[in-house]
């Protein structure tokens, strides 16, 4: 993906390998990796949303909700994006009383 960080086939399989290996962190990274180049948006979108979920998974709820702050800047609201925020607030009331 290196080679070629413009063409996000390249990004699409890597992702799906790491993530068929269950390497959530290098599947994270790789993700955030590939937001840093010029992809079509409709790809950044796609991962940024993938993102936002892996990081609600792992307990990373400020860094998931900054991330969908940017989606509803960039695409608006969806019902997608308010699952997204649903979960950080569950997340967010599950870790306040100290489950």
């Amino acid at each position: 993906a290196r080679e070629t960080p413009q063409d996000p086939v390249v990004w699409w399989r890597l992702l799906e390998r790491l993530d068929s290996q269950g390497l959530e962190a290098d599947y994270i990274a790789t993700l955030m990796e590939a937001l840093r180049c010029p992809l079509p948006a409709r790809d950044q979108d796609e991962m940024r949303h993938r993102l936002v979920a892996r990081l609600v998974d792992q307990g990373e709820i400020a860094e998931a909700g900054e991330i969908l702050e940017r989606i509803v800047e960039s695409s608006g609201r969806s019902p997608r994006t308010s699952l997204h925020r649903a979960a950080i607030e569950r997340l967010s009331k599950w870790k306040y009383l100290g489950a």
